[in-house]
């Protein structure tokens, strides 16, 4: 076999796991020091699972480049002053 290939079951069950990991991370149960974080940590690794689901011959660091793009891409569609993403916004 050419290249990396990545099992697509495998990286479906992932996605649903960290899912449940995010929902769960909003319990009671998890530390004061991680509560504010463990979230966006989850979230990132989530996009990360994503992208190797749908690209499953990219090379580990493809996915990586890519997950972090779109993560960078949906965090600056959220603030209020970046206007190339805002025009629609009030």
């Amino acid at each position: 076999m050419d290249g990396y290939h990545r099992k697509r079951p495998y990286y479906g069950l992932l996605v649903v796991l960290t899912i449940g990991a995010g929902l769960l991370s909003r319990t009671p149960y998890v530390p004061a020091l991680l509560y504010p974080y463990i979230g966006d940590v989850l979230y990132a690794l989530m996009m990360y699972f994503l992208v190797g689901f749908c690209a499953i011959r990219a090379t580990p660091l493809k996915v990586a480049v890519i997950s972090l793009a779109i993560c960078f891409g949906i965090e600056f569609g959220q603030l209020k002053w970046f206007k190339l993403f805002v025009w629609n916004r009030k």
